[in-house]
């Protein structure tokens, strides 16, 4: 018998299940949240593209593609810090759930591009040199015209040159002014759906259950959402964790790999994935009459899968 709970996600709300309560069909419910503070539980990227979240799906995260905002625009909030909820969007089949803003990029944001400085048009005065150049036959005259008609265009080679260096330099500056402010623009998760989102996390219990392995919120109630992955047939539990051969949960997502070792002992084998500043590590447990595995990032029990023997 096997049991999946890899994401059978818990936070704490006054209800005991959020996957019961009512479903709202329209975002006034969860805009609720809106200016409520959290504890981030992930580096978020600093640029309005945040981070892609697919709760149906086994992997919910692509790494790879987080790692690379990162790495391009850098950290506008860091993991276990505050944030704001700025604003929460039901857009086709995914949520925006924004923070401190939403992210830079959005309609308004200014954004650097690189000038095209053009080449100085002739002045009046080498047109005129070059109309005598060709006129003159005495050869000392046409030697002195042609360092004249030089001198003209040397000098608009400089200016040129000196507007390429500025515009070049305003373009750096520019950059730097918009790497600062993304910092100080926050992030956002999209939470997608393959299909439509579903009435359960349309109320704020069910979106803050969803979110729970990404987002610590301020109430303190256990209760659970459940998602089927599209990419097993197998259905998922009706009920939390606590019913395989006497296993009664002794852990809880958010402990650490030591926390867990102190409850189910040493773990018998584990395995590492490192993509940029996360660290995935899986490792398998034995229960007696059932195995788990269970699913750390950076340190912090994610999810666990429990198999009967």
């Amino acid at each position: 018998m096997k049991t999946v709970c890899a994401f059978v996600l818990f936070i704490t709300m006054p209800t005991v299940l959020a996957a019961s309560a009512p479903a709202t069909q329209d975002e006034a419910a969860l805009r609720k949240l809106e200016g409520t503070r959290v504890t981030v539980l992930m580096d978020m990227p600093a640029t309005k593209e945040g981070i892609n979240y697919y709760p149906e799906r086994g992997e919910k995260i692509d790494y790879r593609e987080y790692s690379n905002r990162i790495k391009e625009f850098g950290i506008a909030i860091e993991a276990d810090t505050e944030a704001t909820i700025t604003e929460i969007k039901i857009k086709g089949k995914h949520i925006e759930f924004q923070l401190d803003g939403g992210g830079y990029g959005t309609f308004g944001d200014f954004q650097p591009s690189r000038p095209n400085v053009p080449y100085p048009r002739k002045t009046r005065r080498e047109e005129d040199l070059e109309r005598d150049l060709r006129d003159e036959d005495d050869p000392e005259a046409k030697r002195r015209i042609q360092r004249d008609l030089d001198y003209y265009r040397d000098q608009r080679e400089r200016d040129y040159q000196r507007d390429r260096r500025q515009a070049a330099e305003q373009y750096d500056r520019d950059v730097e002014r918009v790497a600062a402010a993304r910092l100080r623009a926050g992030s956002r998760i999209n939470v997608r759906f393959d299909r439509n989102v579903p009435a359960q996390t349309k109320t704020t219990g069910g979106l803050q259950a969803t979110l729970s392995a990404m987002i610590r919120f301020a109430t303190d109630v256990e209760s659970t959402v459940q998602y089927e992955s599209s990419e097993t047939t197998a259905p998922m539990p009706d009920s939390t964790v606590g019913d395989v051969s006497g296993w009664n949960a002794p852990v809880r997502k958010g402990m650490s790999q030591f926390d867990v070792e102190q409850r189910l002992g040493q773990a018998v084998g584990c395995t590492d994935n490192t993509s940029g500043t996360l660290t995935s590590v899986v490792c398998r447990y034995d229960l007696g009459d059932a195995t788990a595995e269970i699913t750390f990032v950076n340190n912090s029990l994610v999810g666990y899968v429990i198999e009967s023997r």
